[in-house]
């Protein structure tokens, strides 16, 4: 005969079920909860492993491959005879553009998804513009206000170091 033990952590419903006499137990965690090294890490618990975790697999892959692209694309531009800013910026904002469309097309899949710091880190290396328009055009990532606003805030602090820089070239 099974026994079923209910226990809350934070917003986490964990329920354990076990055999009496056998001590075997089998526990059924939320989804909001994290699995790692074999023990269940609940949302709801201040727990530190959450931040001593090396960098995982999808910052990793999509941050290398974000770079290689650029790069790749920066090359091709520059070997082209475009100016290296022209180049750094064409390029910088095709891959925030493709990043983005990349990552609206597989949101209903829940496939790996690209991280929304590479997306930042996007913008911030100068794709802000791309990125505005292709979020805007694509709808993605709109019903998100804590995205939206870093990434507008992005712009207009690159909008704001441009204008200085115009202004105090002269």
């Amino acid at each position: 005969m099974y026994r079923a033990c209910g226990c809350k952590y934070g917003k986490a419903q964990v329920v354990s079920f076990r055999k009496e006499g056998t001590g075997i137990s089998v526990a059924h965690a939320s989804a909001s909860d994290e699995k790692k090294d074999g023990e269940i890490l609940h949302s709801g618990q201040n727990s530190g492993d959450f931040k001593r975790r090396r960098i995982s697999f999808p910052y990793a892959l999509y941050g290398g491959l974000g770079a290689i692209f650029v790069v790749l694309l920066f090359t091709w531009c520059t070997r082209r005879g475009w100016s290296n800013w022209v180049s750094y910026f064409f390029s910088v904002n095709v891959g925030a553009t493709l990043f983005f469309i990349y990552d609206k097309l597989i949101s209903p899949f829940s496939i790996l998804r690209i991280p929304e710091l590479i997306l930042h880190a996007f913008s911030l290396s100068g794709g802000s513009p791309a990125a505005l328009v292709t979020q805007r055009i694509f709808r993605h990532k709109t019903r998100k206000p804590s995205f939206f606003l870093v990434q507008w805030s992005i712009f207009i602090v690159q909008l704001i170091i441009l204008v200085f820089y115009i202004y105090f070239r002269r």
